[in-house]
């Protein structure tokens, strides 16, 4: 079979990762192995507590990569994003900044866990952004570098203490909504699939106007109550 390929053409071997979603590369067979995969699939799982103090981000990166062999983890940092902790079933991963990226936005190296094969692994992200007020601003998202993004969802949840007065999602669904209990302290809380990787919701948040309650009542008094 061999013989009967034409010299004029180039050979291509393919590699496929042993996944349900399958990664696919082109490796030249005269240049040898390469030590990893340039791009790897990313399931993304997004996480928004809003409250006084700030925005609370916990994302969840469910990584798959061809080769297995990657180490570190690039995840650019939107402006006014600060890096709290990288996990990986519980176990605190090291990071370390690292300058910037082409778009100017701050960048941080996670290390993987050295196990031999990262083919599959889930990176929990916890990060924190300053409380944004009276104007619409889009949901910070953390994600890694060189990655192709296959899925992802969208999670919100607002304190009783601030009212959430403007939300328009791009590029997904809205699955869930319910809507605080200040009673219970329970939040104002929405959910969304997204279905491109420029899914994103703005938001525009304010603080709740305390209410007020107020109890009227009638007296009435018939005859005259100096009759005895």
């Amino acid at each position: 079979l061999e013989k009967a390929v034409p010299t004029r053409w180039r050979r291509w071997v393919m590699q496929l990762a042993p996944e349900s979603h399958s990664n696919l590369r082109i490796v030249d067979e005269q240049g040898g192995a390469t030590a990893r995969a340039s791009t790897f699939l990313i399931s993304e799982h997004l996480n928004y507590l809003v409250t006084d103090r700030g925005v609370e981000i916990l994302a969840k990166l469910e990584l798959s990569d061809a080769t297995g062999l990657r180490r570190e983890l690039g995840v650019a940092l939107p402006s006014g994003i600060q890096l709290i902790s990288a996990t990986v079933d519980g176990r605190e991963l090291p990071w370390r900044m690292a300058g910037t990226t082409q778009l100017g936005e701050a960048k941080a190296i996670v290390e993987l866990p050295n196990n031999g094969d990262n083919r599959s692994v889930t990176v929990t992200l916890r990060a924190w952004q300053g409380l944004v007020l009276d104007k619409p601003w889009l949901l910070p998202k953390l994600r890694p570098d060189d990655a192709f993004w296959s899925s992802g969802t969208l999670a919100l949840a607002v304190l009783p203490s601030l009212e959430l007065t403007s939300l328009v999602p791009t590029d997904c669904l809205q699955t869930s909504a319910k809507l605080a209990n200040s009673k219970s302290d329970q939040p104002e809380t929405c959910s969304f699939t997204s279905y491109s990787p420029t899914a994103n919701v703005e938001l525009r948040i304010s603080r709740r106007s305390p209410g007020v309650v107020a109890r009227v009542g009638t007296i009435i008094q018939i005859g005259d109550p100096d009759i005895s």
